[in-house]
């Protein structure tokens, strides 16, 4: 270690020697050539003044290093004005620049930017920050020009301006220095200045490199040459940062006053305008999160009382963040998907998505179904590869920490969503184990991890690097309970422990285990037994270590107060969902100990710890495995086995869900029109939805239930009521009730089974003339009935065979079924011409066996008849010729789920899948899916799903709008519509057009 007290002499030396050098070097140019007298007089002002500072001396030899010296007076001037201290000189070098330079004011300005920039700029950049009415008469030339006039304080380096030293910013960073504006007034110009710029920039625009693939991928992206974000690229990413300097100088949020209107105003016409190319810039610049930093800071410094225009601001910018914040995943990786999937998948109320609703894809129109306000969950975070066991916040809410089944420990920026530090519990043999259990050291400073195979890792927050690790136990650990206070001390138990909690001093111990609920004194080993009527699974205890509670069978938690050992019981409450609870599966308190999260996988519930009313709830979401509360009660984090973790927004109150989950989702039928239904058995309501209107019917546990080919009617059969029940989907009214007469079924006379217990599979359908035709069957009969007068017109018989699925032409002529013989055992397709009424049966070619159809569909011109199948991801559509029954087309393809082939009701030529459509004028191969598939389609890249067209990726479909193969789905219907369900929210339909 150098000690400077104890070196003087040899500092003083080496500025000595410098001197000598510099002077030596001097000697030999004019005017100082041939005259040692000067030269001396050089060496002795400068030795005198220096103090040991090599920057002073070298800022006077720059100063007489210039070509402008060029006699002795010259020079002896220079000397008078260098007077000792560098902020002296500093002085004085401000002086010549006023009383050499024409442009002194363009360097007042320029010194005053760069002394409050974050990062050295380029010359281009610098342009864009100065006024702009300077600016506006400068090219880079001259900028050039004006910074080597300040070359006492700036230099130039491969186009980028940089201070000569650190003590040159420290002097210009004075508020009561003379000719610079404040500080904050720098900052603010910095900003203004930049805000304008890119306000008026024409590279700040819609596809700023003009890539014009909606698909393509950040990594894929190639950067033009010139890159028209050079000049912008400071004002993009800090022209936030400067507003907050400007209003915050010392960065204590209480001293937050208003925003000057001038500065609301400004940001609110940048925003309207320029918003979504602003985020498109930051996305090619691979800023994304300084793009969620700074729409949060505009929301802390808009915070507070407001004026109209302020309030503008304000919600433009609050739904930013929620914008910014939902589709992080997709801005980052797909940068022009910000005016496509971003725009469409947004709710209908967004004020984002209002505003630039112009640049949102015109081939595309979302039906009502979607959400029209964002909901609770803020963000989803999606980096671990295995499935989530333990989250926490940081006791300031700046960070999360979560742990996966992985092995991985990540630490997250809570604001922004960006992991920051990504550790790895590595075991004895140097494998990955899982971590069960993380937490955050008290001071905030660090955070604990715990693994499965018994280590405890210590991890640096600011680094990431392991601290220290311990091996807490030898064998597999299962549960443990970690309190970063105290040290570590063993306890064993009679019966294997299923979860521990430790209280926060670590002085109680609460173990579960099949006798119960044991809490045990750390310090003198006391043991005290919680008595309960239900067999508890967990426990945790609240952070002032008052409460302890657990949970119990059913749903139940019990909530004990606890106090010097001693334990009372406090409420009791239980979870309400969709479906039977036998346990809760996780608990946490929050920091104030006034609120109380628990649940399933599948559902949160918050109750208030004083009262035990529910305070919020969340049913139908995904496998939840841990929950954490933020320090101010107004955010829960939710880790999830789907290897996400969620991040909720408790300010939103809790409403009773006016939507049945889709697990209760039966089936899902579709019109030819805009219209299609969905049919919740657990509540008994069918819901029609149409391209603008969706409205609710109900009816007491329907059989089956079919929409007309036009969408207007919709009709029930009845399980009890031994009727056909049709209604109008415009206004929800029966229109007729008709009798369908199920006794007057013919049986085999010596089967044993009642007619109740053989009336299954009926069946519902339409044929094009909805107000006349309407057939149902039981056991080998179908009805055909008139729905204008209620008369049965015809009743095909189909003997022993059960009718599983039946489909009228579109001309009303062919009835299609399909049919399976009892007696034979086989699967065949019935033909019925309701004319002649004459009946064709359809066979499998060869040996082979219908397996697997789930669809039926004739053609537009009635002369072909399409069967889907499906097994196990495998698809196959079968193109029968009626006047033959055989097979003219087979087209084989994998299929992400068993979703139904349906022909083009208009072109006799085109087969409809999820995945596009077939033309039957394609060759009679199996080929693959991508040669024989056109048109819009639903794709899955192994990461993402998307809208594809002719298997480009056009659109992109957000994690909350996602199809899924355990729910209903429509093909491509006609080519340009298609409609999926979702759980626990509305389904997705989609209409399409043309893209240009």
């Amino acid at each position: 270690m150098l000690v400077l007290e104890l070196n003087d002499d040899l500092i003083s030396d080496a500025v000595k020697r410098f001197i000598d050098n510099r002077v030596a070097t001097l000697a030999k140019t004019e005017p100082f050539q041939h005259n040692p007298d000067i030269c001396d007089e050089i060496t002795k002002h400068l030795t005198d003044n220096a103090n040991n500072t090599f920057l002073w001396v070298a800022l006077v030899f720059q100063e007489l290093s210039k070509g402008t010296v060029e006699r002795i007076g010259h020079v002896k001037a220079i000397l008078k004005k260098s007077p000792p201290g560098l902020d002296n000189l500093y002085d004085q070098m401000l002086e010549t620049i006023r009383r050499e330079s024409r442009d002194f004011e363009i360097c007042i300005e320029i010194l005053a930017a760069n002394s409050v920039v974050t990062r050295p700029v380029s010359i281009d950049e610098l342009l864009c920050i100065l006024d702009a009415n300077v600016a506006s008469e400068l090219n880079v030339m001259d900028l050039e020009r004006i910074i080597i006039s300040c070359g006492s304080f700036l230099h130039l380096q491969k186009s980028v301006v940089y201070f000569i030293h650190q003590s040159a910013v420290d002097f210009l960073l004075k508020d009561e220095l003379s000719r610079f504006p404040r500080i904050s007034d720098r900052h603010r110009a910095v900003f203004q200045n930049a805000l304008h710029t890119l306000r008026a920039s024409p590279s700040l625009k819609r596809d700023i490199y003009n890539l014009e693939e909606p698909g393509l991928t950040k990594k894929d992206v190639k950067t033009p040459d010139p890159d028209p974000l050079l000049p912008i690229c400071y004002s993009c990413i800090h022209w936030v940062d400067h507003l907050r300097e400007y209003l915050l100088p010392d960065g204590r949020k209480e001293h937050l006053g208003s925003v000057p209107v001038e500065d609301v105003s400004l940001v609110y016409a940048f925003l309207n305008i320029k918003f979504l190319f602003w985020i498109e810039a930051l996305s090619l610049l691979q800023n994304v999160p300084q793009a969620i930093k700074s729409t949060q800071n505009l929301q802390m410094l808009l915070g507070g009382k407001s004026s109209s225009v302020e309030q503008l601001t304000k919600d433009f910018v609050q739904d930013a963040n929620r914008f910014l914040l939902y589709h992080k995943y997709c801005i980052q990786e797909y940068p022009l998907q910000i005016y496509a999937g971003c725009l469409v998948f947004s709710p209908k109320d967004s004020i984002v998505k209002n505003c630039f609703q112009s640049h949102a894809p015109k081939w595309v129109t979302v039906a009502p179904g979607l959400d029209s306000t964002w909901d609770p969950c803020l963000q989803t975070l999606k980096e671990h590869q295995g499935n989530l066991t333990t989250v926490a916040y940081s006791p300031d809410d700046k960070w999360l920490v979560s742990g996966s089944k992985d092995g991985t420990v990540k630490l997250w920026d809570a604001e922004s969503g960006t992991c920051i530090h990504t550790c790895t519990h590595q075991g004895d043999e140097g494998r990955d184990t899982p971590t069960y259990h993380t937490t955050f050291s008290n001071d905030g400073k660090s955070f604990v991890s715990a693994s499965k195979d018994g280590n405890v890792a210590i991890w640096d927050l600011s680094t990431g690097n392991l601290i220290s690790r311990q091996r807490a136990h030898k064998v597999e650990t299962w549960t443990m309970a970690i309190n970063t206070g105290i040290s570590f001390r063993i306890f064993s138990y009679p019966e294997e422990a299923v979860s521990l909690a430790l209280s926060p001093g670590g002085e109680y111990l609460a173990a579960i285990n099949d006798q119960g609920c044991m809490v045990r004194n750390t310090l003198n080993g006391d043991l005290t037994m919680l008595t309960s009527n239900y067999g508890p699974s967990s426990a945790t205890w609240s952070t002032d270590g008052l409460f302890l509670a657990s949970a119990v069978r059913d749903g139940f938690i019990e909530v004990w107060e606890w106090h010097a050992g001693q334990s009372n019981p406090k409420l009791r409450v239980q979870g309400k969902s969709n479906y039977p609870i036998r346990y809760i599966t996780y608990m946490a308190f929050s920091s104030d100990a006034s609120l109380l999260a628990a649940g399933t996988p599948n559902d949160i519930f918050i109750w208030k710890v004083e009262t035990g009313a529910l305070a919020w709830a969340m049913n139908d979401v995904s496998q939840i495995t841990s929950t954490s509360f933020s320090s101010d009660n107004l955010h829960l984090l939710s880790g999830c086995e789907g290897y996400m973790i969620k991040i909720w927004d408790l300010s939103k109150s809790h409403e009773s869900r006016s939507r049945p989950s889709s697990r209760d989702l039966l089936n899902l039928h579709w019109s030819d029109t805009d219209r299609f239904t969905e049919y919740f058995p657990d509540i008994g309501e069918i819901r029609v939805y149409g391209k603008h209107t969706s409205i609710g019917l109900r009816e007491v546990h329907p059989e089956v239930f079919s929409i007309s080919r036009d969408g207007q009617q919709l009709a029930f059969v009845s399980v009890t009521g031994l009727k056909i029940t049709i209604w109008d989907t415009q206004t929800g009214k029966v229109l007729r009730e008709l009798d369908h007469n199920i006794e007057e079924a013919v049986f085999d006379s010596e089967s044993s089974e009642s007619i109740e217990e053989r009336k299954i599979q009926r069946l519902a359908i339409w044929s094009r003339f909805s107000r006349c035709l309407f057939p149902n069957s039981v056991l080998g009969l179908i009805k055909i009935w008139n729905t204008s007068d209620g008369s049965c017109l015809n009743s095909p018989d189909l003997g022993d065979s059960r009718s599983s699925m039946i489909v009228f032409s579109k001309t009303g002529r062919w009835l299609a079924a399909l049919s399976y013989s009892y007696e034979f055992n086989t699967t065949t397709i019935k033909l019925w011409d309701t004319t002649s009424r004459n009946c064709m049966t359809i066979k499998p070619p060869g040996d082979r066996v219908f397996d697997g159809i789930n669809a039926l569909s004739f053609s537009a011109d009635s002369l072909l008849l399409a069967a889907s199948a499906y097994n196990f991801g495998n698809a196959v559509a079968y193109i029968f010729d009626l006047s033959s029954g055989d097979i003219v087309r087979q087209f084989a393809y994998k299929q992400f789920r068993s979703t139904p082939a349906q022909f083009d009701s208009n072109n006799e030529q085109l087969l409809h899948t999820e995945h596009g459509f077939f033309s039957m004028e394609d060759a009679i191969v199996e080929g693959r899916r991508k040669d024989l598939l056109h048109g819009y389609s639903l794709d899955y890249d192994g990461r993402d799903q998307w809208i594809t067209l002719n298997g480009e990726k056009i659109l992109w479909i957000p994690d909350g709008s996602k199809f899924s193969k355990y729910y209903d789905m429509s093909p491509f219907i006609d080519g340009s519509r298609v409609i999926w369900t979702r759980e626990t929210k509305g389904p997705v339909q989609l209409f399409f057009t043309a893209r240009d």
